[in-house]
C-alpha cells in the first residue's frame, strides 16, 4: 500500500488532474481527500464539477461547492441552492417550494440552464416564471418547465437572453407570449395540455421572429391544425419543423401552408393524425423536406403520417 502510494505521487499534476476527471466527485472526496496537503489542493484547484444529488451530502458540498457548475437534485432531496454561487446549470426533478424559494439572482448571479418539474402549481412557481420572462435572470439562457403553465397568470416583459425554451403541459396561446417577450429565441418545444378550450393568440406585433426550431406536440387531439397558418406567420425564419398532432383540416393544406410559410425549412418531423391520405403523391412534391413522407395504420385504424 505504501509503495503504490509513492508511485502515485510521482505522477506530475497535469496527469493527476487528467486522471481526477475520470472520477465522479464523490469518488474523488472519499477516495484522495486529506492524502497530503498536495492532493488537497489538487482538488481544489479543479472546476466544473457536475453532480447529481439524491440526499443532502454536506461532506461533498463543503469541499466542492465552489467548484460545481451543474447540480441535478432528486425528487424531495432537502438542499441548500445558496451554498453554489457558481451554480451555471440546476435541474430539479421535483421542485419544492423550499427548493423554489432559493433560485434567485442574488443567490445564483451565474445561471444559465434551469429545468424545473413539479407535481403542483403553487404560487411561489408562478412567481419564479413571471419573474424569468421578466428578464430579472439575466445570465439565464435556457429554461424548461415541466409544469401546466396558464396564460392568463403571465405577467412578461422583454427577455433578450433567452435562447431556448421548453414548456410541458401548456396552452397553445403562451406560444405569442414567449416569442413577444423573447425576441431572441432560437428553440421553443412545447407540449400542449388536454382540451386546450378556445385559442386566441397575443395582439402583440410578432413579424419576424429569429426562431429557428420549433418543437409542437399535442398528444390529447387539440384542435390546432387550423390554427398552424397563423402560429407559423409569426415565425418565418424556422429551419427546423417537428410536428405531432391530429390534422383537422385537408393535409395537403396543411403542408401548402408550412411551405408557403417556411422558406428556410431543412429539416421537418412529424407523426400526424390524418382522415385520409389523399394528395399524399402530391403533398411530397411540395417541398424537398416533405420528400420521404409516408402513412401508416395504428392499432385504432387511425391514419398516421411520418417523417
Amino acid at each position: 500500500m505504501t509503495n503504490n502510494a509513492f508511485k502515485l505521487e510521482m505522477l506530475p499534476n497535469e496527469l493527476l488532474l487528467e486522471i481526477f476527471g475520470y472520477f465522479e466527485l464523490r469518488d474523488l472526496y472519499y477516495g484522495f481527500s486529506d492524502l497530503n496537503i498536495r492532493f488537497n489542493k489538487l482538488l481544489r484547484s479543479l472546476k466544473n464539477f457536475s453532480i447529481i444529488f439524491e440526499h443532502n451530502d454536506q461532506l461533498t458540498i463543503s469541499l466542492f461547492a465552489r467548484q460545481i457548475i451543474r447540480v441535478v437534485v432528486m425528487p424531495w432531496t432537502d438542499i441548500d441552492l445558496k451554498r453554489f454561487p457558481n451554480l451555471c446549470s440546476l435541474t430539479l426533478k421535483q421542485a419544492t417550494d423550499a427548493q423554489i424559494r432559493q433560485i434567485r439572482y442574488e443567490y445564483l448571479s451565474n445561471l444559465k440552464y434551469l429545468t424545473i418539474a413539479s407535481k403542483f402549481i403553487s404560487s411561489l412557481l408562478i412567481q419564479l416564471v413571471n419573474d424569468i420572462f421578466s428578464n430579472k435572470f439575466p445570465s439565464l439562457h435556457h429554461v424548461c418547465f415541466r409544469r401546466f403553465i396558464e396564460p392568463s397568470i403571465c405577467f412578461w416583459s422583454l427577455v433578450p437572453n433567452l435562447r431556448s425554451v421548453c414548456i410541458i403541459y401548456c396552452e397553445i396561446a403562451i406560444i405569442s407570449l414567449i416569442l413577444a417577450s423573447c425576441p431572441h429565441l432560437l428553440y421553443l418545444q412545447i407540449e400542449l395540455l388536454p382540451n386546450n378550450g378556445s385559442i386566441h393568440f397575443s395582439a402583440a406585433s410578432l413579424d419576424n421572429h429569429p426562431l429557428k426550431t420549433l418543437i409542437l406536440l399535442d398528444s390529447y387531439a387539440t384542435p390546432i391544425s387550423a390554427h398552424i397558418d397563423q402560429l407559423l406567420s409569426y415565425m418565418p425564419n424556422i429551419e427546423q419543423l417537428d410536428f405531432e398532432f391530429d390534422c383537422r383540416i385537408p393535409l395537403v393544406n396543411l403542408m401548402s401552408n408550412i411551405a408557403n410559410r417556411l422558406t428556410r425549412l431543412r429539416q421537418f418531423y412529424c407523426q400526424i393524425t390524418v382522415s385520409s391520405i389523399d394528395g399524399l403523391d402530391r403533398i411530397r412534391q411540395i417541398h424537398p423536406c416533405f420528400n420521404s413522407i409516408q402513412w401508416k395504420q395504428d392499432v385504432n385504424n387511425s391514419l398516421i403520417i411520418k417523417l
